[in-house]
């Protein structure tokens, strides 16, 4: 389109040496895309994406001397203490009924269960977007303390290979990953 449309017009002078069709190209162009890309714009979905999410947050962990917050502090400190304790075992997918499903044992020594997610994390390609598919605690392993069997389905739009395993951080009240940025990647 550059080389055989917009180019061109920009070279195609008239009698008063000016691109007149490149001129009203470039007109059409900032009247389609000044408003995606305007300061006002931008203002409006910060505030909206940000300050107020922040600003509600601070008030809700505010209250009642604050304990919200101290819970928050206290989650992430234990996190950050225990967080090299965690072990993954071996991710395995089995298709059953032309559904592909993952599952993987993982072991939180000291880590509260309902601390953390196990997912799994697939990075954008050039038909596909990231995606990240939370696997749910299936059962206890048994003869283990504090391990479980963690499953989910997966897409076959996908290959296997192109999921990586993690553990990351979770706490209902918690900004993840800007106040807790542990992650638990199986190597």
């Amino acid at each position: 389109m550059l080389e055989h449309q917009v180019i061109p017009e920009f070279y195609e002078r008239e009698q008063d040496d000016i691109p007149h069709r490149w001129i009203s190209r470039v007109k059409a162009s900032m009247v389609t895309l000044t408003p995606q890309f305007s300061v006002t714009r931008m203002l409006h979905e910060y505030i909206e994406h940000a300050h107020l999410p922040a600003a509600n947050a601070y008030a809700e962990r505010a209250t009642n001397d604050a304990a919200l917050a101290k819970e928050i502090r206290n989650w992430t400190n234990q996190l950050r203490v225990e967080w090299q304790h965690i072990r993954l075992g071996q991710l395995r997918f089995t298709e059953d009924a032309g559904q592909i499903n993952a599952n993987v044992g993982c072991w939180l020594d000291s880590i509260p269960i309902d601390a953390v997610q196990v997912q799994l994390y697939a990075e954008a390609n050039e038909r596909l977007p990231a995606l990240v598919i939370e696997l749910q605690r299936c059962r206890e392993l048994p003869g283990s303390v504090n391990g479980f069997l963690y499953c989910g389905a997966i897409s076959a739009e996908r290959q296997s290979s192109e999921y990586a395993l993690r553990v990351v951080p979770y706490h209902p009240a918690a900004i993840i990953p800007i106040e807790n940025q542990c992650i638990h990647w199986n190597d």
